[in-house]
């Protein structure tokens, strides 16, 4: 089970756990509370940082793990709203997000759209789908829209302890080798896509990024 799907399973838990405690009029605080607030503001803190990296085409190392902010800020405020007792101000900030992922769940009721819509509304916050990886580049496939044609590959070359990305007009990637990275210069280096049995004389295999990195 991947990470999204733990996500994605706990999130569904959390609203008949908040429908039992409303009901039940057992909503906690004190600790448990205060906890969780802290978790909160700590996934945004960290969301907010990981957005302005962004920003400036940088991930972290790990780019799995850079999800994890976005949804540990969106889970906890969930648990918050739904499991404590809240103050008026509370129920409007945290209620908006608790009703937010609700509606949302809702739209995943519709057939095939319904995923469709969740993908194109948390693109950024969901896991990549890595297509090639090794201790100096990352190729990825980044969702461009519902529907939308299947992309060019997304560069992620390493540079110290993050990545530096690079969109590109290399042709898409349905069968793969290996990448290879060639320095031109200090301040320019070419990827080249080796490809499977794949065969089409018009695919672009190789492109130059401008990159201080190697």
């Amino acid at each position: 089970m991947d990470i999204f799907a733990i996500i994605f399973f706990l999130i569904v838990l959390l609203y008949p756990a908040s429908l039992a405690a409303t009901i039940l009029k057992k909503k906690l605080g004190g600790l448990f509370k205060k906890v969780f607030k802290i978790i909160n503001l700590a996934g945004l803190a960290l969301a907010l940082i990981l957005v302005f990296l962004w920003s400036f085409n940088k991930h972290p190392g790990n780019l799995t793990l850079e999800i994890i902010p976005f949804w540990t800020f969106n889970i906890s405020a969930i648990i918050v709203f739904g499991l404590t007792a809240t103050n008026k101000m509370e129920k409007v900030i945290y209620g908006i997000i608790f009703f937010w992922n609700l509606f949302l769940a809702g739209i995943l009721i519709i057939p095939f759209f319904g995923l469709g819509i969740i993908s194109m509304i948390y693109a950024p916050f969901l896991p990549h789908s890595i297509l090639y990886e090794d201790q100096k580049v990352i190729l990825t496939e980044e969702s461009r829209g519902f529907l939308a044609p299947k992309p060019s590959p997304t560069v992620y070359i390493k540079c110290g302890f993050f990545l530096q990305k690079y969109e590109t007009t290399l042709s898409p990637v349905f069968s793969l080798d290996s990448v290879s990275l060639k320095k031109i210069d200090n301040t320019k280096i070419e990827i080249n896509i080796h490809r499977g049995q794949e065969i089409n004389l018009d695919r672009q295999d190789k492109q130059t990024l401008d990159c201080k990195c190697l």
